[in-house]
């Protein structure tokens, strides 16, 4: 497949894949968004891509594991979210978001901030006030995803 080929099947493509809303109290742990301009007050989930030929339970526990290097015990699904949005260079994206829940070690529940790595990369990770989210002040993305943390927050 030529690399042009290969860009419109990415943009073409549906995504798996599968996040965590990990809870403290009323606070929810996540991280801002890097990559995107103007996405300031733009927060998301731990979690990632599903891989070809991995359940998404497989997935969450996989990625917390990566990310957070740390262990994720008793995942438990909460739901499922389809999301269809565009970037801010305008190109299409459609991802169906597996959604978990489940407690992670306990020595993530003992700071405010979490140092996390995809790849090479660092970066934080950090538990923000649940109200904050609800009312605005920070932007959860994908769209959808806070009716899940309420969920969580049930449980």
């Amino acid at each position: 497949m030529m690399d042009e080929d290969k860009e419109k099947y990415r943009q073409e493509a549906i995504i798996p894949k599968a996040m965590l809303v990990a809870i403290k109290g009323r606070k929810l742990l996540i991280h801002k968004i890097l990559s995107a301009p103007g996405s300031k007050n733009m927060v998301r989930l731990p979690g990632g891509h599903i891989e070809f030929g991995e359940y998404s339970n497989e997935t969450i526990v996989r990625e917390t594991k990566e990310e957070l290097g740390m262990k994720l015990y008793n995942p438990k699904l909460l739901g499922v979210l389809e999301n269809i949005f565009k970037d801010e260079e305008k190109s299409m994206h459609h991802e169906i978001v597996f959604m978990y829940t489940g407690r992670l070690e306990k020595r993530a529940y003992e700071k405010e901030v979490i140092q996390a790595r995809e790849g090479k990369m660092k970066f934080e990770m950090q538990w923000v006030s649940i109200d904050d989210i609800i009312k605005g002040k920070r932007i959860l993305v994908p769209k959808g995803s806070l009716k899940f943390v309420k969920e969580a927050e049930r449980l």
